[in-house]
């Protein structure tokens, strides 16, 4: 039998130690994991109501796991501004293609009119409709040229549709034939009674403008007015 002297004694014990510190160490160490890829996708910041046009402040982007990845879930938010929510959305869910729209439907044009407003259209050329800078979500003045003589109709109108589009997706000038607005009841009588006996002109106007009431027109003394068949005050004899 081998004899253990002190010596090889001392070293097993110095060998041991240097063993067991080292495997703490590796132990003690964070072990490398396999890289997740992620990609960023857009959530929803706050509940949004159905045909609400979205705003940046409605949504962000959070990274998920590519393996989590929905199929049709959105990466960036700038082009979805503008669009329309075809449903409600709640805070918290990531946003899919399918849930929002371009423009709203024409079916729904009336959602978009707050309550007491009625909806109308009037025909527009390349002069009338500012060379095709008015497009839906822009403020108008209606102006009313008649006999050389024109005058405000109506004044920080909302525009809601050109032609049949109630967004433009590249917002280009358009040339287009017609321009729905968004009028008072009063209004939409005044505007029906111009539309065959004057020639329309939209005005283009800051949104942040104040609004102007129209003045009336001055009546000369000793006439009487009375509505015409158009919706026209018309000067008859006394």
């Amino acid at each position: 039998m081998l004899q253990r002297t002190p010596v090889m004694i001392a070293l097993s014990g110095v060998l041991g130690l240097g063993g067991a510190w080292t495997l703490g160490q590796f132990l003690g160490q964070p072990q490398p994991t396999e890289p997740v890829d992620v990609t960023m996708v857009v959530v929803v910041s706050e509940d949004i109501a159905a045909w609400e046009e979205l705003s940046s402040e409605q949504l962000k982007t959070i990274p998920v796991p590519g393996n989590l990845l929905p199929e049709l879930a959105l990466t960036d938010v700038q082009p979805l501004v503008g669009q329309y929510a075809q449903v409600n959305l709640f805070a918290g869910e990531i946003l899919l293609a399918g849930r929002i729209s371009p423009q709203i439907p024409s079916a729904l044009l009336a959602n978009r009119l707050e309550t007491g407003m009625r909806a109308m259209t009037v025909r527009i050329n390349d002069v009338s409709g500012v060379a095709g800078f008015v497009q839906p979500g822009s403020r108008v003045d209606v102006i009313a040229n008649e006999r050389s003589t024109s005058r405000l109709l109506l004044t920080n109108r909302e525009v809601l549709a050109i032609d049949q589009a109630t967004t433009m997706e590249n917002n280009e000038p358009v040339i287009a034939r017609t321009a729905t607005l968004a009028i008072t009841p009063s209004e939409a009588t005044q505007l029906a009674g111009a539309i065959d006996d004057a020639a329309l002109f939209l005005a283009l106007r800051n949104p942040d403008e104040p609004t102007v009431k129209p003045k009336p027109r001055p009546v000369p003394a000793g006439l009487i007015l009375q509505r015409g068949v158009q919706g026209l005050w018309v000067p008859v004899n006394q």
